[in-house]
């Protein structure tokens, strides 16, 4: 099985190739709120844009207290996620099916100091007005304004296509597999 620190090592690689071929260096990010960081590898341009490069985590981050509001543990693929590098954003085109075809596929950003507090805003935001004692799915990332999930007990990714169809749309067996298939 992939491991999420080779996953993202292939998908960075991938992005830094994609950046060469547009005659680009870094990517870049407009969403700093003035944040100064170890990932942004330049201060911003005119138009608020920062460069940045992912950069390998050195120090876990602690999901204790997460898993104490929630009562329940994290699947060991979230927590590697946002434990193998920090970076502003992993995005890429994947074949999801008949129905979406490609698509871009969005997933959280992993930023020093941040991580746990956007992570709790997406799930807040995920499972407003919904029951969140009955907490499985946890929102990674978005497709068509829809919510990337990971099922907190397999591990495996769906699209959450409920609104529409009434169905979780499964994409991978798992989040390493996902960042694998994207094409930046």
């Amino acid at each position: 099985m992939l491991s999420m620190s080779n996953a993202m090592q292939a998908y960075f690689s991938k992005l830094f190739k994609t950046l060469k071929v547009d005659n680009r260096d870094y990517p870049m990010t407009c969403n700093t709120k003035g944040l100064k960081n170890i990932i942004l590898v330049s201060d911003p341009d005119e138009s608020g844009w920062c460069k940045w490069q992912p950069m390998i985590k050195t120090e876990p981050t602690d999901f204790t207290s997460l898993e104490i509001k929630y009562r329940q543990p994290f699947h060991q693929s979230i927590k590697d996620y946002y434990n193998s590098y920090w970076f502003y954003e992993i995005y890429g085109s994947i074949y999801i099916d008949s129905h979406m075809q490609h698509d871009t596929v969005e997933l959280e950003r992993v930023i020093p100091g941040e991580e746990i507090n956007d992570l709790e805003k997406h799930i807040e935001r995920y499972y407003r007005g919904g029951d969140i004692n009955n907490f499985r799915m946890i929102p990674i990332g978005i497709v068509q304004n829809v919510f990337v999930v990971v099922d907190n007990v397999t591990g495996e990714v769906f699209v959450d296509d409920r609104l529409e169809f009434g169905i979780f749309r499964k994409i991978a067996l798992n989040l390493a597999e996902l960042i694998n298939k994207l094409e930046p």
